[in-house]
Protein backbone atom coordinates (compact mmCIF):
# COMPACT_ATOMS: atom_id res chain seq x y z
CA UNK A 1 0.00 0.00 0.00
CA UNK A 2 1.38 3.37 -0.92
CA UNK A 3 1.12 6.06 1.75
CA UNK A 4 0.26 8.65 -0.90
CA UNK A 5 -0.96 8.35 -4.48
CA UNK A 6 1.42 11.14 -5.51
CA UNK A 7 5.13 10.62 -6.08
CA UNK A 8 7.25 13.29 -4.45
CA UNK A 9 10.89 14.05 -3.73
CA UNK A 10 11.15 12.53 -0.25
CA UNK A 11 14.89 13.19 0.08
CA UNK A 12 17.51 15.63 -1.16
CA UNK A 13 18.05 14.09 -4.61
CA UNK A 14 16.27 15.06 -7.85
CA UNK A 15 14.23 11.84 -8.13
CA UNK A 16 10.60 11.45 -7.14
CA UNK A 17 9.66 8.61 -4.80
CA UNK A 18 6.62 6.65 -3.76
CA UNK A 19 6.55 5.21 -0.25
CA UNK A 20 4.59 2.19 0.85
CA UNK A 21 4.44 -0.88 3.02
CA UNK A 22 2.89 -4.34 3.06
CA UNK A 23 0.36 -2.99 5.51
CA UNK A 24 0.11 -0.56 8.33
CA UNK A 25 1.22 -2.04 11.66
CA UNK A 26 -1.53 -3.72 13.62
CA UNK A 27 -1.03 -3.03 17.28
CA UNK A 28 -1.37 -5.70 19.92
CA UNK A 29 -1.86 -4.82 23.56
CA UNK A 30 1.87 -4.79 24.23
CA UNK A 31 3.79 -4.35 20.98
CA UNK A 32 3.66 -3.56 17.26
CA UNK A 33 5.23 -5.58 14.45
CA UNK A 34 8.08 -4.33 12.28
CA UNK A 35 6.37 -2.98 9.16
CA UNK A 36 8.99 -1.07 7.16
CA UNK A 37 8.05 1.73 4.82
CA UNK A 38 9.88 1.11 1.55
CA UNK A 39 10.72 4.04 -0.75
CA UNK A 40 10.68 3.52 -4.53
CA UNK A 41 12.42 5.94 -6.87
CA UNK A 42 10.94 6.67 -10.29
CA UNK A 43 13.40 6.30 -13.15
CA UNK A 44 12.91 6.36 -16.91
CA UNK A 45 13.22 2.55 -16.98
CA UNK A 46 10.85 1.93 -14.04
CA UNK A 47 10.80 1.99 -10.26
CA UNK A 48 13.72 0.99 -8.04
CA UNK A 49 14.01 0.72 -4.29
CA UNK A 50 15.78 3.70 -2.75
CA UNK A 51 17.75 1.68 -0.22
CA UNK A 52 19.46 4.66 1.40
CA UNK A 53 16.19 6.46 2.10
CA UNK A 54 14.43 3.25 3.16
CA UNK A 55 17.13 2.34 5.65
CA UNK A 56 17.45 5.89 7.01
CA UNK A 57 13.72 6.51 7.54
CA UNK A 58 13.04 3.10 9.08
CA UNK A 59 15.93 3.61 11.48
CA UNK A 60 14.15 6.82 12.49
CA UNK A 61 10.88 4.95 13.03
CA UNK A 62 12.18 1.79 14.71
CA UNK A 63 15.49 2.89 16.21
CA UNK A 64 17.39 0.80 13.65
CA UNK A 65 16.81 -0.84 10.28
CA UNK A 66 15.69 -4.49 10.51
CA UNK A 67 15.29 -5.21 6.78
CA UNK A 68 12.79 -4.76 3.99
CA UNK A 69 10.20 -7.34 5.03
CA UNK A 70 7.24 -7.16 7.40
CA UNK A 71 8.15 -9.10 10.55
CA UNK A 72 5.53 -9.96 13.10
CA UNK A 73 8.22 -11.73 15.14
CA UNK A 74 10.19 -8.47 15.47
CA UNK A 75 8.23 -6.95 18.37
CA UNK A 76 8.54 -3.20 18.62
CA UNK A 77 7.44 -1.13 21.63
CA UNK A 78 4.14 0.65 21.11
CA UNK A 79 5.96 3.96 21.59
CA UNK A 80 7.50 3.50 18.11
CA UNK A 81 4.01 4.02 16.59
CA UNK A 82 4.29 7.78 17.11
CA UNK A 83 7.40 7.76 14.88
CA UNK A 84 5.58 5.69 12.25
CA UNK A 85 2.71 8.17 12.29
CA UNK A 86 5.10 11.12 12.05
CA UNK A 87 6.76 9.56 9.03
CA UNK A 88 3.49 8.87 7.21
CA UNK A 89 2.40 12.47 7.90
CA UNK A 90 5.73 13.72 6.52
CA UNK A 91 5.33 11.60 3.37
CA UNK A 92 1.79 12.89 2.80
CA UNK A 93 2.83 16.52 3.39
CA UNK A 94 5.70 16.29 0.90
CA UNK A 95 3.37 14.63 -1.63
CA UNK A 96 0.78 17.37 -1.11
CA UNK A 97 3.42 20.02 -1.78
CA UNK A 98 4.45 18.15 -4.95
CA UNK A 99 0.81 17.95 -6.10
CA UNK A 100 0.31 21.68 -5.49
CA UNK A 101 3.52 22.48 -7.37
CA UNK A 102 2.39 20.37 -10.33
CA UNK A 103 -0.97 22.13 -10.42
CA UNK A 104 0.66 25.55 -10.34
CA UNK A 105 2.91 24.60 -13.26
CA UNK A 106 -0.18 23.53 -15.28
CA UNK A 107 -1.89 26.87 -14.57
CA UNK A 108 1.04 28.89 -15.87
Amino acid sequence: MFVSATAANQDADSTLEYAGSVGFPELSGTYMPYSPIVYYELHSDGMRIDSTLTEERNAFIYGRFYGYEYREDQHQPLTRMKFYELETKRIKAVAEIEETRSQLIKIR
